[in-house]
């Protein structure tokens, strides 16, 4: 039973998503995301994404989806090469991002819709 602090490089961390090849941090005091290394819990990668990112998500291919709350949109990062690979603008504060049906799905609370991601 022990609880311990794991640094991440950012200021208010406040959302997470976590899977075997990555811990993806994010706080929306700034604008990046940053992978930690599961086994080392040491920051591997801090990829920029834009202003306010909010609760992640990750596909079935390992990607990750996250919402730029400040921004009105959604990026995909690939894990791969720690790095953006996609952007989608979806309307006023989109958040957050879950992963179901082998889909990511993104409500826009800005709006009346979900944004659908089908990802093969």
């Amino acid at each position: 039973n022990k609880a311990r602090a794991v640094p991440t490089g950012v200021l208010g961390p406040d959302s997470l998503v976590v899977s075997p090849r990555g811990i993806w941090v994010a706080a929306n005091s700034g604008d990046v995301v940053v992978r930690l290394n599961p086994p080392t819990l040491k920051v591997v990668a801090k990829i920029k994404v834009g202003f306010h990112p909010g609760n992640p998500a990750i596909a079935a291919d390992g990607t990750v989806f996250v919402p730029v709350v400040g921004e009105g949109r959604v990026v995909r990062i690939d894990p791969a090469r720690n790095r953006v690979i996609g952007t989608w603008y979806v309307g006023k504060n989109p958040f957050p991002a879950a992963f179901a049906f082998g889909d990511i799905w993104v409500p826009v609370s800005g709006g009346t819709s979900l944004v659908r991601f089908h990802v093969a």
